[in-house]
């Protein structure tokens, strides 16, 4: 992948399109971790690589006990994202909402959304998803 992924989408079918697009560098991933902010919310960061040496001093990342192709980790993260309690539905709106997903993937060496280590392949954070009519 050269460039940048940013997609705003719903849907297991979706996802793994996603993952399909970010495949072209990052096609296993090690381990995850997920982090809270006030500024960026709830997102799950992917790495494609086991450098500790790239990590920051709070590093709560789980090591996967094998590495994790295309399919299992849209698997894992889809699970994750049905199961995580997003709170109160939204009511504005001439529409309704459901569970959707923010995907971002940049390629290596590329920091994003307030994450500073590079072998950090994909974020995914669980987003309220507007259908309109």
């Amino acid at each position: 992948m050269n460039g940048s992924i940013d997609i705003w989408m719903s849907g297991y079918d979706n996802l793994k399109k996603c993952f399909e697009l970010a495949n072209d560098n990052h096609n296993s991933y090690c381990g995850f971790k997920v982090v809270s902010d006030k500024e960026h919310g709830t997102r799950m960061f992917l790495y494609w690589y086991k450098n500790t040496g790239l990590l920051t001093e709070n590093n709560d990342v789980c090591w996967f006990p094998y590495e994790m192709d295309e399919t299992e980790i849209t698997y894992f993260v889809w699970g994750w994202l049905k199961k995580y309690d997003m709170g109160e539905e939204p009511t504005c709106g001439d529409g309704s909402y459901g569970k959707g997903f923010h995907f971002r993937a940049k390629d290596f060496g590329n920091c994003m959304d307030g994450c500073d280590e590079s072998n950090v392949a994909v974020i995914v954070s669980p987003e309220w998803f507007y259908y309109g009519k």
